[in-house]
């Protein structure tokens, strides 16, 4: 009789459990349709074509934020706590503010990532003093461990009160198996700036553009010896590498 009881006890918390999940998946949903349709017909949204990802990272349900573009899985909080504060003020609206410890996960796509597809990304970004004497990473889809094959879009220490863009793609087969442009142009500490980065498809530190605050940066090429073309199938993230390097 006691076992009987225990195991209805069980069952009536895994139904619990399962309407809670049900309920909570319904107010996402929900909050993203309403979300979406606010900002689709807000002053200046553009939709634009083959577009993975599009994050306003001005509202978030919890630990996630709507995705406007056609990959349409939410972006997650994940990392240390506290190292990812949302609701924070931003040049226009709001936005969020990461530390070592914290990222957003995007998920993988469908296609993954690919060293000849043509691809560009861009973000509003103001790095402060946390990341003095390191990178900053703000896009990235990598490998964890020591092959480091994927790509990076960070910011990379100049001097005290500057840092550069810096775009890598690494093939894995060594530490010269890669691609690597540093802009010449540099984003003041403490200051907002919109970075974007281009890339062609092409193989080649030739085939990439950096911009900041909308005007083409002279660059300079740190590597431009990638091997070969390939797939990646891993987690696109932004302000970390890997997460196995965002808890380092």
């Amino acid at each position: 009789e006691e076992h009987r009881a225990l195991q209805e006890e069980v069952e009536k918390l895994k139904d619990e459990r399962s309407g809670y999940a049900a309920s909570k998946a319904k107010e996402y949903a929900s909050w993203v349709t309403q979300f979406g349709e606010e900002t689709r017909n807000g002053p200046g949204y553009t939709e634009l074509p083959e577009l993975l990802f599009h994050l306003p990272l001005d509202e978030f349900n919890k630990t996630q934020t709507l995705n406007l573009g056609s990959h349409r899985k939410p972006a997650v909080i994940r990392g240390t706590k506290n190292r990812l504060q949302t609701d924070k003020e931003t040049k226009f609206h709001r936005g969020i503010f990461l530390s070592q410890g914290g990222f957003l996960d995007l998920g993988k796509t469908e296609k993954g990532f690919r060293s000849d597809s043509a691809m560009s990304w861009s973000a509003w970004v103001k790095p402060t003093g946390d990341i003095a004497g390191i990178e900053g990473p703000v896009f990235s889809c990598m490998m964890s461990g020591t092959d480091k094959k994927g790509f990076l879009v960070n910011i990379r220490e100049k001097d005290e009160t500057s840092f550069r863009v810096v775009f890598r793609i690494h093939g894995g087969e060594s530490e010269k198996d890669r691609i690597e442009v540093l802009s010449e142009t540099s984003i003041a500490r403490g200051e907002f700036a919109q970075i974007a980065v281009t890339y062609d498809g092409s193989g080649q530190a030739s085939g990439v553009r950096i911009y900041i605050n909308g005007q083409l940066s002279k660059v300079r090429v740190g590597g431009d010896e990638l091997s070969s073309a390939f797939v990646l199938n891993e987690q696109f993230l932004i302000g970390c590498e890997t997460e196995e390097s965002s808890i380092k």
